[in-house]
């Protein structure tokens, strides 16, 4: 690798490697739960299908929480390890899969849905390898 003293004297900020990391790990988490969620709902009381919805909102609400310190982030530093959008698209676009996990739980929960069709177990494994393989990349 060739040095570069520009390099030297704008060092680039690697943080957000962290922090995209950090996220997506709580993609995985509520890609995880979902998954059990699917494939066991027609076994689960309404308080236990309740506490797997509240852990969903649990994920999305830090999935909130690591997509502002992002973007708050983003704002303060000078030079980024890759292209300062592309930091903020991932950063969205993953808070937003969170966002769709917990709103497919919410319409579960309104519509009293005790058995889902085999695409949703398709979806639920899907969504869980993608977000395992995007840790991957990340890494």
């Amino acid at each position: 690798m060739k040095f570069k003293i520009l390099d030297l004297l704008l060092p680039r900020e690697t943080k957000f490697y962290d922090y995209l990391i950090e996220q997506v790990d709580i993609l995985i988490e509520g890609c995880h739960i979902f998954k059990n969620f699917a494939l066991k709902i027609e076994s689960l009381t309404d308080d236990e299908i309740k506490k797997v919805i509240a852990d969903i909102k649990s994920c999305e609400k830090k999935g909130d929480i690591v997509e502002v310190k992002i973007i708050n982030e983003l704002d303060k530093t000078f030079i980024t390890p890759f292209d300062r959008e592309d930091i903020h698209s991932m950063a969205i676009n993953l808070d937003r899969s969170l966002d769709i996990l917990n709103s497919m739980c919410n319409k579960i929960d309104i519509y009293s849905i005790k058995r889902l069709p085999k695409n949703v177990n398709n979806f639920a494994e899907l969504a869980l390898e993608i977000s395992a393989r995007l840790r991957i990349l990340l890494t």
